[in-house]
């Protein structure tokens, strides 16, 4: 199948991930030099959902922030822009780590584990070499196979039989390619595209 093709069957399926307009419309807002603390705040509040998960984030261990950190605009202006963006684009991006039940030879949960420990290790590598931003590099790391269940959604027979042959990453991405024309790495960054998000 020729990679033109099958990047135009995912566009006109119903399969292809999408990012809720409200993370669509933070990302402009974070991407924007002329967005400010009000703004960023307003927008984050009008999802409940997002608000109340962001909030748990925030008040995480791992976040450490005062304790008077206790609303959105207080944690936007501790953490910065870039940060609650990525913070808010990985928790509505979990949700895509729960589906695909279309093969169930494919380990979702050891999917998931993977994925996470590339975003962590990642961002200890960025902190360790002095990058001003270790959270684009867990982002990276959290969603680079991401083109993987995009693939399953989209052609599960196929995958279930390159599944039943490969044993190995590097045979798993060369059978892709050999029945697709293009591999998870490349469907991930065509699907960040999709995203306006930049892939490093």
């Amino acid at each position: 199948m020729a990679k033109k093709n099958i990047f135009e069957k995912i566009k006109q399926s119903n399969n292809l991930p999408q990012l809720p307009q409200i993370m669509l419309k933070l990302i402009k807002a974070c991407n924007s030099e002329k967005t400010n603390v009000e703004e960023l705040t307003g927008i984050i509040s009008t999802d409940p959902s997002l608000t109340t998960r962001l909030m748990q984030i925030i008040g995480s261990p791992y976040i450490n922030l005062p304790k008077e950190v206790k609303s959105i605009k207080t944690a936007v202006v501790y953490l910065g822009i870039d940060t609650i963006r990525n913070i808010a684009i990985s928790t509505s991006a979990m949700r895509f780590f729960s589906l695909s039940k279309a093969v169930p030879e494919f380990d979702i949960g050891r999917f998931w584990y993977h994925s996470y420990k590339c975003g962590v290790i990642a961002r200890e590598v960025a902190e360790e070499n002095g990058f001003s931003n270790p959270d684009e590099f867990f982002l990276a790391g959290l969603l680079h196979d991401i083109g993987r269940l995009v693939l399953l959604q989209n052609f599960p027979d196929d995958y279930k039989a390159i599944l039943k042959t490969s044993i190995s990453e590097k045979q798993i991405l060369a059978d892709e390619t050999k029945r697709f024309d293009t591999d998870t790495p490349q469907i991930s960054a065509w699907l960040f595209n999709q995203w306006n998000l930049n892939p490093l």
